[in-house]
């Protein structure tokens, strides 16, 4: 009986691509609209990038739910 690589690779190819989007929103340029608070010191300070955050959410529960998977 040979084996079915089919049912095996669509869903290793499908986390991949979902850790590899996930990853570049990670990475991706910051928002222009972001402001910016001017403190004393007069330094900036930007508020945080909220696409970031998610991903790096987000990334992290798919590496958990994979991780669950194979245990």
């Amino acid at each position: 009986m040979p084996m079915n690589l089919t049912g095996l690779l669509i869903p290793l190819f499908f986390a991949v691509g979902v850790l590899l989007v996930l990853a570049k929103l990670i990475v991706s340029g910051a928002d222009e609209d972001r402001r910016a608070i001017e403190t004393e010191s007069e330094k900036l300070e930007f508020t945080p990038n909220r696409r970031s955050y998610w991903g790096v959410y987000l990334f992290l529960a798919c590496l958990v739910y994979g991780l669950m998977r194979i245990l």
